[in-house]
């Protein structure tokens, strides 16, 4: 079927769109989706007209390599940096696996908590033999420190979309030609 008759038949029918995103442990994908009704016969010998939902899939896009363990690699690294570069102790806790593991644990956590409130304060038990850590992160550190791993999260959202917008446009103006 021609893609303006499509459209068109779309914003007759009060279609409407959806963006669905999700953001994975390791990959990112994003979706852009047309809900539309459509009557639809159904019965063998009784003939039954009934209302369904149709989706159709108008762009996809997707980044393979940005999930939200990306964010939390990022912000153990930022953590391990600090007690490299700037504590007194100078540990590099990447070179030993059971404290970077816990480092990873802490910054995931550090994550889910910042991304209700403005403030979180890492603390880690023995992370080292006889060295407790502790560690004040803000929102904005985290956003600074992640500003690129969400331009690409964006970008996924913004690719799905390009990917649709023709479709999309002659929705828009089939359904203003409608009105």
């Amino acid at each position: 079927a021609d893609a303006a008759a499509d459209a068109e038949a779309a914003a007759r029918a009060g279609a409407h769109y959806a963006l669905v995103y999700d953001m994975g442990a390791t990959a990112t994908t994003a979706t852009l989706v047309q809900v539309r009704a459509a009557n639809e016969t159904v019965g063998k010998f009784a003939k039954t007209t009934v209302s369904v939902d149709v989706i159709d899939v108008r762009g996809v896009a997707w980044d393979a390599t940005l999930g939200g363990t990306s964010f939390d690699v990022r912000l153990a690294n930022h953590l391990a940096d600090h007690l490299l570069n700037e504590h007194e102790r100078r540990v590099d806790v990447r070179a030993d696996a059971r404290a970077w593991a816990r480092l990873l644990k802490a910054a995931a956590r550090t994550k889910e908590v910042l991304s209700a409130n403005t403030r979180y304060t890492v603390q880690i038990e023995g992370l080292v033999p006889d060295f407790d850590f502790k560690y004040d992160v803000t929102r904005e550190q985290f956003d600074a420190l992640c500003a690129d791993l969400h331009e690409r999260a964006e970008r996924v959202a913004l690719d799905a979309i390009a990917r649709a917008q023709p479709v999309v446009d002659k929705a828009d103006k089939a359904a203003a030609a409608a009105a």
